[in-house]
């Protein structure tokens, strides 16, 4: 169901997303702010000039953890492009208990939590609400250099081909 859900999030995109989500702009909002895992404080504009997904997630929710593994074992590739992801479990887990994020971490991708093109940490909940708003479970951002969002979609591991397709296109 959620893997249903997830690939079907994107395919409308160009309706929903334009009025729902935040328009393109040449750079991160700066007042949006997320500590990481180790409790380090960042903000989006600390990624300027890398190839970003800002990935939004529940860690309750099965899509996500499929998203994850499977992007755990294609990370060679992805870091070939100078791309950063920043996995944030959403501000209050969209509504719903489920485990810590790096007890979710260390079960299903502990190679993650090494590398230094991933960022893991809790959305604030000015950064949930801008960025999801209806407080979907999974939503991630591709991000250019520039910090102007080039897609919005759902479940990465069914839409990895978007990704290396926008990682590819931005050469």
């Amino acid at each position: 169901l959620f893997l249903i859900f997830g690939f079907n999030f994107g395919v409308n995109r160009e309706s929903r997303f334009q009025t729902q989500y935040p328009n393109n702009t040449n750079n991160f909002p700066e007042n949006l702010k997320f500590i990481d895992i180790n409790g380090k404080e960042y903000s989006l504009s600390d990624f300027k000039n890398k190839k970003v997904m800002l990935w939004l997630f529940a860690t309750w929710c099965p899509a996500c953890v499929s998203g994850l593994k499977v992007l755990s074992d294609e990370n060679t590739q992805l870091k070939q492009y100078n791309f950063v992801i920043i996995a944030l479990k959403t501000y209050n887990n969209a509504g719903f208990p489920g485990p810590d994020l790096k007890e979710l971490v260390n079960k299903n991708a502990p190679n993650l939590l090494k590398e230094n093109n991933w960022v893991f940490g809790e959305a604030t909940k000015e950064l949930t609400s801008f960025y999801n708003k209806n407080n979907y479970p999974d939503i991630y951002y591709l991000i250019d250099e520039q910090g102007r969002i080039k897609e919005v979609n759902s479940a990465p591991a069914a839409t990895l081909d978007t990704i290396i397709k926008f990682l590819k296109s931005q050469q």
